[in-house]
């Protein structure tokens, strides 16, 4: 990594930087999941969220809550990388 212009003094100064890559798969019960922190309640609740269907003692008002908030989690995550639009107005006063 070459960065320019090279400062005189690098004093506590840092570089940030994003990257992609791909998620490990996982293949044992104790491994830990290979994902970003803010995703793991989105995990979490939507694999609660397919197990209500395997498990039919679970009461359906917990199934519907379940849900509600595994589709919340997940659309928030999404949401995240979707790009808005600023608008600056000026103060003429």
């Amino acid at each position: 990594l070459y960065v320019w212009p090279v400062l005189s003094v690098a004093n506590g100064e840092t570089i940030e930087f994003s990257y992609e890559r791909e998620l490990a798969d996982i293949t044992a019960s104790t491994a830990t999941l290979d994902m970003p922190v803010e995703w793991h309640e989105a995990v979490i609740y939507n694999l609660a969220s397919r197990l209500t269907e395997d498990y039919p003692d679970v009461a359906p008002s917990v199934a519907q809550k379940v849900d509600r908030r595994a589709m919340m989690l997940l659309d928030d995550l999404l949401a995240e990388d979707r790009e808005g639009s600023v608008t600056f107005v000026p103060d003429w006063s």
